[in-house]
């Protein structure tokens, strides 16, 4: 306002007009060079604070030169240059992020992963505790022995929480924990569970150490197996962006980085089963319900034709699609028997690899054919060239392994008249499980020393094997009031872990009357095989449970009234669930966060669709390299 009535008033002198409407025009210079200049930096990641960020790890951290080896770089091994290491390319990405460079410190703590027992965490990382970063990265494990007994894993558990406890200490870090590049599910597994205890963000690689191009040694020749086994240029950046994507996610909502795979279809149609089941389809989604699309959509090649998601190749780059075949007159006859008639003319069922990013399939059941109905296959685990599955041989189905190409089938129980099911092999695929006639076997992988497990119960169904191969995991009982019992891998100390309080343990999946009364709903291993998570009725209510090994149980869900849920699977990495929930009439997938017990829908269907069977994409492969370790 003194600015106007100055330039308006009659008395003002030319020389304090000339002045006054310079003073303006600066003005307005600087308002628009101000307009033009960026915000002040806010040293924010989304809600993460970056000014100040820490990296405790090891050589693929920070090695110092080592001539003896061949390896003169001071940075992480074994990248080309220093700006090429991840904590390097981390930072200048956390720098573009958050406007302005962070202030780094890097520590290489070997010595911690080979004597985490008496390090001294508080002394010897004294500076870095000081330095009160933002973020704190731990890159750690691959200098530490696999603990291999119940005290060795004790320990390495108790010194990992203590690490992470002490950091936790010193000002109000975000803690992003990486896991091992030469993986290794024991050691994995410990620094999985602390980082969750610790409300860490555990960041999983492994995926990233099974390939091999993602290895100094692919890139360049280096003459040390060791250093040439560490990750290179190429895998440098994989960790950064993977460390990345969790730091740019809201700590503790960080969304799993793999696809979801489930089936999808029609419940309401009139005229039976059939016609509802032909129109299921397999589809892959991201773990946040985003990018949905179907997969093999060209093996629904006529209408009475289908395709059912069945599982994932170790390394999670293949899918096993069922394309199943079913006559009309067959399934008319079905109806009228109510019950199921596999005859040659009338079903054909197979199930195909499907590579997930181009789309090409291959038809391994139907290769050197030995039944019309071949379901349940599964990569044989440790030896990922091999394959199992299920086969129905003159009415009885038979467990089978086979090559990856599909030559080789062999029945594995080889002029049984029983009928076999639930086949599953051990993780390291010394040991089959499958139940006969309704009695849990245990075998050797070919099929020899089949040891019966006596449970006293005329129902036992659906062994699976624990992740650690200690014990196999199934449902005892009578049919329809069958709940959770262990037994380990010797078949010894039969335990009934739960009761699933009246749950018939079968999920219907179909709002038409369905002969065969729906899908089986059995308990899973989670992935640290510390506890098992499973279904049980409460109230009109299906819920969610876990419950430890000392039969401890936890409800997950609290529902409304007549609330379903089913098919419960946990990620790779031990933070999520996935399973399928019956609200309102229509069958969903919701993902939850263990932690926070706090779930999202993924699906998004209308009445008369449903969404089943969800199956997580691996984040480790069976076989790949691992390199000689290196001391720091």
């Amino acid at each position: 306002m003194l600015i106007d009535h100055q330039l308006t008033h009659p008395s003002q002198s030319q020389g304090t007009m000339r002045t006054i409407l310079l003073a303006l025009i600066l003005s307005a210079l600087t308002t628009l060079l101000h307009a033009n200049e960026k915000p002040p930096t806010s040293r924010m990641i989304g809600e993460v604070p970056a000014a100040k960020v820490l990296f405790l790890g090891n050589s693929i951290t920070l090695h110092s030169p080592a001539p003896a080896i061949g390896w003169t770089g001071n940075w992480g091994m074994a990248a080309s240059s220093r700006e090429k290491d991840y904590v390097h390319l981390l930072s200048a990405d956390i720098a573009t992020a958050a406007g302005a460079p962070p202030k780094t410190m890097v520590k290489n703590i070997a010595d911690f992963e080979r004597g985490y027992e008496t390090f001294d965490i508080a002394t010897k990382l004294k500076p870095e505790l000081e330095f009160k970063a933002d973020i704190v990265v731990v890159a750690i494990g691959e200098n530490t022995n696999e603990p291999k007994t119940d005290d060795a894993r004790a320990n390495f558990a108790a010194a990992f929480t203590r690490l992470l406890d002490e950091i936790k200490k010193h000002g109000q870090p975000t803690i992003f924990v990486r896991s091992s590049f030469w993986p290794n599910e024991t050691k994995d597994g410990i620094m999985r569970k602390a980082s969750m205890d610790a409300g860490a963000t555990f960041v999983d690689i492994a995926a990233l150490g099974f390939d091999r191009s993602n290895a100094a040694g692919s890139e360049r020749k280096i003459e040390h197996a060791g250093v040439a086994g560490h990750p290179g240029d190429k895998g440098m950046r994989a960790i950064a962006d993977a460390i990345f994507a969790a730091i740019k996610t809201k700590p503790g909502e960080v969304w799993p980085r793999r696809l979801l795979g489930y089936t999808q279809l029609r419940t309401d149609l009139t005229g039976g089963r059939h016609t509802n089941v032909r129109t299921m389809r397999a589809k892959v989604v991201k773990a946040d319900g985003s990018e949905r699309r179907e997969l093999a959509a060209e093996l629904v090649d006529e209408v009475n034709a289908w395709t059912q998601f069945g599982g994932w190749s170790p390394d999670g780059s293949t899918a096993l699609i069922a394309r199943g075949w079913q006559s009309p007159a067959n399934a008319m006859i079905e109806e009228q028997r109510q019950s199921f008639h596999f005859t040659e003319a009338g079903w054909l069922l197979d199930t195909h690899l499907v590579d997930v990013a181009s789309g090409e399939s291959q038809n391994v059941t139907g290769v050197d054919r030995v039944s019309f109905y071949n379901g349940g296959l599964f990569f044989w685990p440790g030896d990922a060239s091999k394959l199992g599955f299920t086969a129905l041989i003159d009415g009885n189905s038979h467990p089978f392994r086979m090559d990856r190409d599909g030559h080789n089938k062999l029945d594995l129980t080889q002029g049984s008249q029983e009928f076999t099911y639930g086949f599953s092999s051990s993780r390291d695929g010394s040991r089959i499980a499958y139940h006969k006639s309704y009695q849990i076997y245990l075998a050797d992988a070919d099929g020899t020393k089949a040891v019966h497990i006596e449970t006293g119960q005329p129902f036992n169904f659906g062994p699976t094997w624990s992740p650690d191969g200690k014990w196999v995991l199934f449902v005892s009982g009578e049919h329809y009031n069958c709940h959770p019992h262990i037994v380990r891998a010797n078949g010894t100390s039969l335990t009934k872990l739960a009761d699933r309080g009246g749950y018939r343990g079968v999920m219907e999946f179909l709002d038409v009357p369905d002969f065969h009364g729906g899908s089986s709903d059995t308990p899973v291993w989670s992935t640290d095989s510390t506890r098992v998570f499973y279904t049980a009725r409460v109230g009109t209510n299906v819920e969610l449970f876990a419950v430890n090994m000392d039969g401890k149980i936890e409800q997950l869900t609290k529902s409304e009234e007549d609330t379903l849920h089913y098919h419960p699977q946990p990620s790779p990495d031990g933070n999520w669930l996935v399973y399928g929930s019956k609200r309102e009439g229509v069958r969903q997938l919701y993902v939850m966060q263990l932690a926070k017990g706090q779930e999202t829908r993924i699906t998004n269907l209308t009445p008369g669709h449903a969404a089943m069977w969800p199956h997580w994409q691996p984040l480790t492969a069976d076989k790949g390299i691992m390199a000689e370790q290196i001391d720091e």
